[in-house]
């Protein structure tokens, strides 16, 4: 039973405050528990009882599992056995956990407080899943001096840990949001926020003082992920910590961070951002702090986004990450940099740091050096801040094509793509009777069912199932395009997007804004999907989208043809829904059948329609007696085929919001029809139509202008239409009106080419002026500033009028609109114009980037293609690598160069095209990362007995003279090393226990740095008993010494006449006195235990009680050893 104590309430407070003290400051050791410990034994009595506070005791080695006293401790850690209000003192040892602990209080004098004997010996393990401790809303958890080992604590109340080592752990299956989506979570401890008191604003708490986090791992968050909470971490350790996709070691969504002297390791985050930090809407603060060997895509150490990092007195070395930012990566929110240092970052824009779009930046004190960016920035990565750079100083940082420090105003948004895309042309419309049942899916036109997951993207997965559909009909192939690139890049964490938090929702514009702007689409297999990644880059479509088809509005619920043809002759349609399928008035699950019959509401899910039953009876749908006829749309949806008809359902005709009546904006599908090979796309709408502009006049004119970047023929134009209209449209080249032609269009977005091409040179200033003449009133489409992420336009680009003659700048037009309920504020006219090249000669070059190892031999290829994608048969490529220059001749197109190199580090390539009589001379620069080797490094440490000295080997190759650092217990040696051999002999005393060791190689010049692992046993000892008996006379006091030696720390036990008595080890000797024995021979036993260095051991021997007449004579005392 536990220990139940009552005091007075003066001295209940000095308790509380002496334990209150020690939660708040620094890391108590374990002498300093152990005496609050004592004092709290000692002061009461074991049969009292205390309010608000148990004291219970576990010790994994006992024999027997006890009642939780301290003279009879618990083995086992059980749920029933912690409880509101415990103190709980562990023993060193393995305490297996095979269910869940629940931790519950709803105060500070209901806090649960675990202490462990050593943060090395005390160790909880998990047998149970991977989460086995659980803090509770509102609850408190206080731990000292302990080791979890798989064992992955779940904290929506507050945590605390002091001297406390968190490994091996695999994260939390976070199932009250996605039980299916296995979306793993922090490591080592996953704080989500407190679940229940969400919408009252609860934060959870985490605090770490002196921890050390060794080799855990999840999909978010590799150690920690903390929602929505205050995170203060302190003097603590990070190693081998990784993520599977953001925040290697630390994954946070809302709250604050507060990091102050740590270290990270070899921690990174293997598919996405932050290799050691990933923060979105936190506040960051970190000083004093080394990040080491650190990568991501997106901030090789941090990632923060949309909110302050404050970084002062810290470290980066070697970092790096694939895309941008190789230390750092901040977009919007404050950025400040101070007394730091960075060394061997790298990364494809800014080397070292990347800033975008933030309120403030500001470096001061701050070193960089040996840093290098494949592209812009050797150094810093700047777009659209105000750089403010105080005593920062560069050494030895390069960049491809460009400064060491890139400091941009705003990006570029003519896309300037090569032209190997695949261009792709629709069948011929079908002409024959509409049959009374079609389905894509059935003739093989519907591409595999996707899940969106838990992610807010329906209307990203609806838009790219119709193009999939689209294409397979067009083309014949199946594609997967990625649902990742279009969500992520056309809302807030991208500067071509909407000001949409993403995965929380977003509309049909933005997806097809997104192809539109050819900013897709790509092949899922170059972005993969995750339904809460925020960042994706720019990378080449696979495909051009040029036409955006808006099927004209229905009349009635009969009104169908426009939907079926539209899908025998492009592809799958999407559209809106309003989807409340856990409403069985609505939604027949056995039928897998929709019809909400209510009315009244707004579409909150996207889909795809891929065919039609016009005979589907309505009596599948729950109220389909409400229908007016029968017959049902085939629907695909994106929650994966688990759900309805193997992903499929059917949504009646009558549906008030699937292609709902006498609206023509609600489904859409893509009409492929490429004719020509488009090389640009200007534009200023990057992330798609907003609205339109509705002008209450039956003609209005809009018009923009652009700037030729390129000497290339221009070719035809692009705008959306809000309703069937006749158009009039005028090209202006510098000034000069060249073509007017006419045209009528229906609701969509069409690329319209011009009657007439014309070349354009170089800065040649270009302007399409539309003029649109509707039956009521006229629109124009508009891209606004107010949902845009980034303003991607300015003054004097854009306008429009109502008479071609008085103009108003879209930029600074502002008007509020009772009619509509809209505000106008600020937008640009949605107007593309593109190019096609102008048919003169000319090359392209690549290199790929190489990553090779020292002294292996290494192809570089350089592949030459003309202005046709052709690879040209015949040249010589002039390679020029650390002022060398290598001459190679094309064959098939490719020029071929072996090398090794014997130093690692970047090198530069620069590749020449020589050029001939048919093609001009192509430059293109790459890059080759030379690894170093991997060396071998086996760490042997062979188990001891307690008090021997402890010997470490090192094994490495033959040819590594240096130093490596064996980490033992909190405490780290160095080996020496030759010739790949070290020995290191440590005499510090180690307790008993089971103890990880950790061998840390730097590097060198040829090999890079690496750690192994190994663990070891330290054993207790044997130890001899010398009992002394001597014989008593009846009456007098009956005294047994037992012989030890002087560094005993067990008791005895002696048993004798049917009584058990024991006695403490005092330097060397432990005494038992033994009152009123009766005349007697008596054999006793002698048992000692719980020494903390010796194995328990047992002596047998006599006493003789005599007669106060008879005179003895004493014999020696029986020594015997035992092993235990």
């Amino acid at each position: 039973m536990k220990i139940k104590k009552i005091m007075i309430f003066a001295l209940l407070i000095l308790c509380f405050v002496s334990i209150s003290a020690v939660n708040a400051e620094d890391m108590t050791n374990a002498s300093q528990t152990s005496d609050i410990n004592d004092e709290i034994v000692t002061m009461v009595n074991n049969d009292d009882v205390l309010a608000f506070e148990e004291v219970i005791y576990f010790n994994a080695s006992s024999a027997n599992d006890g009642d939780g006293s301290k003279a009879n401790p618990y083995k086992y850690v059980t749920n029933a056995r912690i409880e509101y209000g415990d103190t709980a003192y562990f023993a060193n040892g393995v305490y297996e956990i095979d269910e869940l602990i629940d931790i519950y209080s709803n105060s500070e004098t209901t806090q649960v407080k675990f202490y462990g004997e050593s943060a090395e010996g005390t160790i909880l393990k998990s047998t149970f899943g991977t989460v086995p401790i659980f803090v509770n809303d509102n609850a408190r958890l206080y731990v000292w001096d302990m080791t979890f080992d798989c064992a992955v604590i779940q904290n929506q109340g507050t945590l605390e840990a002091h001297n406390v080592i968190f490994k091996n752990g695999r994260g939390a299956d976070a199932y009250y949001t996605s039980p299916e989506y296995n979306d793993i979570f922090g490591g080592a401890i996953y704080s989500p926020g407190s679940i229940y008191f969400a919408g009252y604003g609860m934060p959870s708490y985490l605090t770490l003082d002196n921890c050390t986090f060794m080799n855990n791992s999840a999909v978010y968050g590799g150690s920690i992920y903390h929602k929505n909470g205050v995170t203060v971490i302190k003097n603590s350790k990070f190693y081998d910590s990784h993520s599977q996709l953001y925040g290697g070691v630390l994954a946070t969504d809302g709250g604050s961070i507060i990091i102050e002297n740590c270290i990270f390791d070899d921690c990174y985050a293997e598919g996405d951002a932050g290799g050691a930090i990933y923060a979105k809407v936190t506040n960051l603060t970190v000083k004093n702090t080394d990040f080491s060997n650190g990568h991501g895509d997106f901030g090789g150490a941090i990632c923060n986004l949309n909110a302050v990092l404050d970084i002062s007195n810290c470290n980066f070395n070697n970092n790096t990450a694939k895309l941008e930012g190789g230390a750092i990566y901040q977009m919007y929110g404050k950025f400040s940099l101070r007394n730091s240092n960075i060394t061997l970052a790298e990364a494809r824009d800014g080397g070292a740091i990347f800033i975008d779009n933030c309120t403030s930046t500001e470096m001061n004190n701050v070193k960089i050096k040996d840093t290098s960016a494949i592209r812009k920035g050797g150094a810093i990565f700047s777009n659209n801040n105000n750089l403010v750079l105080n005593d920062v100083g560069f050494e030895n940082n390069v960049a491809g094509d460009d400064t060491i420090i890139h400091d941009q105003k705003g990006y570029e948004y003519d896309i300037d793509y090569n032209s190997n895309y695949t261009m792709m042309k629709y069948n011929s419309s079908y002409t024959g009777v509409l049959p009374s049942r079609y389905s894509l899916v059935e003739n093989g036109l519907s591409t595999p069912i996707r899940d969106q997951q838990a992610g807010g993207n329906c209307w990203a997965f609806a838009g790219i199932a119709a193009l999939e559909s689209c294409i397979l009909k067009a083309t014949g192939i199946s594609y997967d395009l990625s649902e990742e690139n279009v969500k992520n890049l056309v809302e807030l964490y991208s500067a071509y997007g909407w000001k949409y938090s993403t995965n929380e929702g977003g509309h049909d514009e933005m997806t097809y804004g997104n192809l539109l702007s050819w900013i897709g689409p790509v092949l899922e297999s170059d972005d993969k999907y995750d339904d809460l990644s925020t960042l994706s880059t720019l990378l080449d479509p696979v495909m051009h989208v040029q036409n955006v088809y808006y099927l004209p509005a229905r009349t009635s619920y009969s009104d169908n043809d426009a939907m079926k043809r539209a899908i025998l002759d492009y592809g799958a349609v999407a559209v809106n829904i309003f989807m409340d399928q856990t409403n069985p008035l609505v939604w027949n699950e056995d039928k897998a059948a929709y019809y909400y019959v209510f009315g009244g509401y707004s579409p909150n899910h996207a889909v795809t329609i891929v065919g039609w039953d016009d005979t589907y009876p309505k009596s599948n749908f729950p109220m389909g007696d409400m229908a007016e006829c029968d017959g049902a749309w085939i629907v695909k949806n994106s929650w994966g085929t688990g759900w309805g008809d193997e992903g499929y359902f059917y949504v009646s005709y009558c549906d008030p919001i699937v292609y709902a009546l006498n609206n023509s904006h609600n489904a859409y599908t893509f009409i492929l029809n490429d004719t020509v090979r488009y090389n640009r796309n200007y534009q200023y709408d990057i992330g798609g139509m907003t609205d339109f502009l509705i002008t209450h006049e039956k003609t209005v004119y809009y018009k923009n202008t652009f700037t030729s970047i390129g000497n290339d023929i221009l070719s035809a134009f692009g705008t959306f239409f809000e309703q069937k209209c006749d158009y009039e449209v005028s090209l202006f080249i510098n000034d000069e009106l060249v073509l007017t032609q006419n045209g009528s269009a229906t609701p969509g977005y069409y690329t319209i080419p011009f009657d007439t091409e014309f070349l354009l040179n170089v800065g040649d200033n270009f302007t399409i002026q539309i003029r649109i003449d509707a039956p009521s009133m006229a629109s124009f489409p508009i891209f606004e500033i107010v949902t845009a992420s980034r303003l991607t336009y300015g003054e004097g680009i854009s306008y429009f009028s109502y008479d071609a003659k008085n103009w108003i700048d879209c930029f600074d037009y502002v008007f509020d609109d009772p009619e509509i309920e809209h505000r106008y504020a600020s937008q640009v006219a949605c107007i593309k114009a593109y190019t096609r090249s102008s048919g003169l000669n000319t090359t392209s070059i690549k290199v790929n980037n190489i990553a090779t190892q020292i002294n292996a031999p290494t192809v570089i290829s350089a592949i030459v293609r003309d202005q046709n994608n052709e690879l040209i048969e015949n040249g010589s490529v002039m390679f020029t690598i650390n002022g060398n220059n290598y001459l190679s001749t094309i064959s098939n197109g490719i020029a071929n160069l072996t090398l090794a190199f014997n130093e690692s580090g970047i090198v530069y390539v620069f590749a020449s095209y020589l050029g001939n009589d048919q093609h001009p001379q192509a430059n293109t620069t790459s890059k080759i990362t030379v690894n170093k080797l991997d060396p071998n490094l086996e760490l042997n440490i062979a188990d001891i007995i307690v008090d021997s000295p402890l010997t470490a080997n090192i094994i490495m190759n033959d040819e590594i003279n240096g130093n490596v650092s064996v980490l033992i217990n909190g405490k780290s040696y160095n080996v020496s090393v030759s010739k790949g051999k070290g020995t290191v002999e440590i005499k510090d005393e180690i307790a008993v226990g089971k103890y990880d060791a950790v061998a840390t190689f730097d590097g060198d010049d040829k090999y890079s740095s690496a750690t192994s692992q190994t663990s070891f046993n330290v054993s207790k000892k044997d130890i001899n008993l010398g009992v002394d008996a001597k014989n008593v006379v009846e009456g007098d006091l009956a005294i047994i010494n037992v012989n030890l030696v002087p560094d005993a720390d067990g008791e005895i036990s002696v048993v004798i006449a049917g009584k058990s008595y024991t006695a403490k080890a005092n330097n060397g000797i432990a005494t038992v006195e033994i009152p009123d024995l009766p005349i007697g021979a008596y054999d006793f036993t002698v048992e000692y235990k719980k020494d903390s260095k010796y194995n328990d051991a047992t002596a047998n021997s006599t006493l003789n009680v005599v007669d106060s007449d008879s005179k003895v004579i004493l014999n020696a005392s029986d020594v015997i050893k035992y092993y235990g």
